[in-house]
């Protein structure tokens, strides 16, 4: 443990402190790339490219890499790590652009998805997109520009929410009738 907390100092370290310690020549031949270096010479260390001062180039354009990011960020506060076949659509719902931005995502939300949660999760987890309710994404759900869209108006979108609304504890509604009386 103690040899891996020192392999991750390398995290901190930027292309700026190798050039100064005179690895100019060395970062070079690794496509100035310090994930690049750090996976090539210590392969059996799990690296985690975003968590580097700089991404790699094209890093992000590798889908496994977004994916591995999300189920990192989403694994944060937990005992047992998610894996692509434990995710739930839960777990997902639970995505932020802060989170994004908190953990090193920024530039894959914003270059790759415009800033949309909902279009990352469609793409990082296209088996999901399906059942996906644009709602359900804390973003979406209480902006007042989500339902003014023609696009989110669908029957489907409407009443998947009037449901969840009619099932939501604190309104007290145990079913969908009840809603009459509201």
């Amino acid at each position: 443990n103690g040899e891996r907390q020192k392999l991750e100092r390398l995290y901190e370290v930027s292309n700026a402190d190798v050039i100064a310690a005179g690895g100019k020549k060395m970062l070079r031949y690794f496509g100035d790339s310090l994930y690049l270096a750090a996976k090539t010479l210590y392969p059996q260390h799990h690296w985690l490219g975003w968590k580097f001062q700089r991404t790699p180039a094209n890093f992000w354009r590798d889908l496994s890499n977004q994916r591995d990011f999300v189920l990192h960020v989403l694994s944060k506060d937990r005992s047992v790590p998610l894996t692509p076949s434990t995710i739930s659509l839960v777990d997902i719902y639970g995505l932020t652009s802060e989170t994004f931005q908190r953990e090193g995502g920024a530039s894959l939300l914003q270059e790759y998805y415009r800033g949309s949660i909902e279009n990352a999760a469609k793409t990082i987890f296209p088996e999901f997109s399906e059942e996906m309710l644009p709602w359900k994404f804390e973003e979406n759900a209480f902006s007042r520009s989500f339902w003014s869209r023609p696009e989110n108006q669908t029957v489907k979108y409407v009443r998947s929410f009037l449901e969840h609304m009619a099932l939501h504890p604190l309104l007290s509604i145990s079913d969908i009738k009840a809603w009459e009386r509201v």
